[in-house]
């Protein structure tokens, strides 16, 4: 469970069958494309990654923290000044409210809960594989709510 003092770490490796797909995806919705985990102080949690695409077109990973049962969402974009780097930074947030089911939370119980802020950082194995480690803390009073962010 997550709570507005969880501090978590992790990584997420792309599934082998989801290359492709990954290269080919041009639409809203699609199957998993990356799998991980993030460890907080009690426990190890999985995460499940898709692509998806925010209001504004712009591609973001949608993320499942937790099992099918109970789950957390959140997501994460590419960092607007990291767009021209090989190895890019991610930005995002991670829903407080936990989701039983496939039941979504209405908006202001959503936004009464809070969130966490979510960071990534793009690197690449010895094998050639990209993974992303991931970072979960508290988010800041005085930043922007990271749900609104837009990238310019």
């Amino acid at each position: 469970m997550f709570s507005v003092t969880t501090v978590a770490t992790g990584e997420l490796f792309v599934l082998p069958e989801a290359r492709r797909a990954i290269d080919e995806w041009r639409g809203p919705v699609s199957k998993p494309l990356m799998m991980g985990f993030v460890r907080t102080a009690e426990a190890v949690m999985p995460v499940i990654a898709s692509l998806g695409a925010g209001i504004d077109g712009e591609h973001l990973l949608c993320l499942g923290f937790g099992s099918t049962d109970v789950h957390y969402v959140g997501e994460l974009r590419v960092c607007a000044y990291a767009k021209e780097v090989s190895e890019p930074e991610y930005s995002g947030w991670l829903s407080l409210l936990p989701m039983f089911g496939d039941e979504p939370p209405s908006e202001e119980a959503a936004i009464a809960a809070g969130e966490l802020r979510l960071r990534g950082q793009r690197t690449r194995n010895a094998d050639g594989s990209m993974r992303i480690m991931l970072s979960v803390g508290p988010a800041r009073e005085d930043q922007d709510r990271l749900r609104g962010w837009v990238p310019v």
